[in-house]
């Protein structure tokens, strides 16, 4: 009848959070030079909004990382 609460496991919000976080930096910092070119951006408006929606899922995947390493310290050790 006690089942362990799935949904409080950290694991799933470390690796997701590291898979967001790294993928926008690398993004970031080491564009693809093999993008064609229909998906560059071709005005300031479109650059400001690439850069920030990478922005956007860095900073989700540093909160996912948060998370995960706070519910990881407070578990009760066995």
């Amino acid at each position: 009848m006690n089942q362990p609460n799935v949904s409080r496991s950290p694991w799933w919000r470390l690796g997701l959070g590291a898979i967001l976080l790294l993928g926008g930096i690398r993004n970031l910092f080491f564009p693809d030079p093999n993008i064609p070119n229909e998906l560059k951006p071709t005005n300031l408006s479109q650059m400001v909004g690439f850069v920030g929606i990478s922005a956007v899922f860095c900073l989700a995947g540093a909160g996912l990382l948060i998370v995960g390493v706070r519910l990881l310290c407070q578990r009760p050790r066995n």
